[in-house]
């Protein structure tokens, strides 16, 4: 493989490895990376599968993303809406003792 190759495949190594060992993650930088997944692909395609094959040029996708809420997260909401459902109640019980 040529250097330009060689440096594409680096570059992508490293912030595959940043995003799974240091648990990072940046829209830029997939922004950035997706252009050069998609060259690596159809280089490998049309090496290794068919000669014959002519690439699409890459399209950005639209961001579009569901944010994943992680059980602490929904313990917490849980929580935080028991606490203000039991600050209502108690609330009301004063309102209701202070009218008698």
């Amino acid at each position: 493989i040529d250097n330009e190759l060689t440096a594409m495949l680096h570059a992508l190594r490293k912030v595959r490895n940043k995003a799974t060992h240091e648990d990072y993650g940046s829209i830029e930088d997939c922004k950035n990376y997706l252009p050069v997944t998609h060259s690596i692909a159809t280089w490998f395609y049309g090496v290794y599968g068919d000669y014959d094959f002519q690439p699409a040029s890459f399209e950005m996708p639209k961001l579009e993303y569901t944010r994943i809420v992680t059980e602490a997260e929904k313990k917490a909401i849980a929580e935080k809406e028991d606490l203000q459902e039991k600050k209502t109640i108690r609330v009301v019980t004063t309102v209701e003792y202070l009218l008698k």
